[in-house]
């Protein structure tokens, strides 16, 4: 895992958290990124600033020394101080990770801003992204896991990650919205939901043996249906993409949502994204 770290409780946050879901592997990577105005980056046609504007090494070292000053000394050998922007940065260094984790909307000034970074991350990385609210960062067994399902293969594959998640003899909720309308935010009527969620179960069963899941199918907004589908639960899994194509550079506005502003840790799995099993 990499673990994009500010010196906000958010990011801290997200930092305890990895450290109690990393599994059996090595430990999460810890980066810090600084920049400033002078450093320009252009990215598919988009000139990006550095969102920490101004900070210095020093900073980072300092965020990563007070952060760190209490982990284990690997934790401290293999983490990262890097210059630029700091989305850029935290998706390149992620590419060969299992999970990139970020805290949601620090509060107070941070070594970066990173509600425009998670943003970024959302749209670029090549790896799911988890989002951990701040005093989301605990270290109990993913036993309950929310997937929210729009008939997409995208949302197949976040179901597929999403089991191999789960702890053993938890529980794994695959949820569907429909409010009536059948428009992009969900489905025009219940018994089309549950087709929909049967149809995406069968699809990612193909591709090997899962835990029971659990169907859901609520009527409203499908933000809302998944926020409170996920309340109190340990985990909430999306796909990147909608069915429909309607999208936010490639992030659905449910979805934005959901990253900016979550309840519970909210991963977000890119397309055609295959979990190591």
């Amino acid at each position: 895992m990499v673990v994009g770290v500010d010196g906000s409780p958010a990011s801290i946050a997200a930092l305890e958290w990895a450290l109690g879901h990393h599994g059996t592997g090595s430990s999460p990577r810890v980066v810090t990124v600084y920049g400033n105005h002078e450093i320009g980056l252009e990215l598919d046609g988009v000139r990006l600033a550095s969102p920490a504007g101004g900070t210095s090494r020093a900073d980072a070292e300092a965020v990563q020394a007070a952060v760190l000053a209490d982990h284990p000394p690997e934790l401290v050998e293999t983490a990262k101080i890097l210059r630029g922007h700091a989305g850029f940065q935290l998706v390149t260094e992620a590419v060969s990770a299992r999970l990139l984790v970020l805290g949601s909307r620090p509060s107070g000034a941070g070594v970066t801003h990173l509600a425009p970074v998670t943003s970024y991350c959302a749209r670029h990385s090549d790896v799911p992204l988890a989002v951990i609210p701040e005093g989301g960062g605990t270290d109990a067994p993913l036993c309950e896991v929310v997937v929210g399902l729009d008939g997409s293969d995208n949302s197949v594959a976040a179901l597929r990650w999403a089991a191999h998640q789960l702890a053993p003899g938890g529980s794994l909720v695959a949820v569907a919205a429909w409010d009536g309308s059948g428009d992009r935010s969900g489905h025009g009527s219940a018994a089309e939901a549950r087709a929909m969620l049967e149809h995406c179960v069968s699809d990612a069963s193909a591709g090997g043996a899962l835990p029971s899941i659990d169907l859901l199918v609520a009527r409203g907004r499908a933000g809302h249906v998944l926020r409170e589908a996920s309340r109190g639960r340990d985990l909430l899994v999306t796909g990147r993409r909608g069915r429909h194509g309607t999208d936010y550079v490639r992030v659905g506005s449910v979805t934005t949502s959901l990253l900016h502003h979550p309840i519970t840790a909210t991963v977000l799995v890119p397309p055609r994204y295959e979990s190591a099993a």
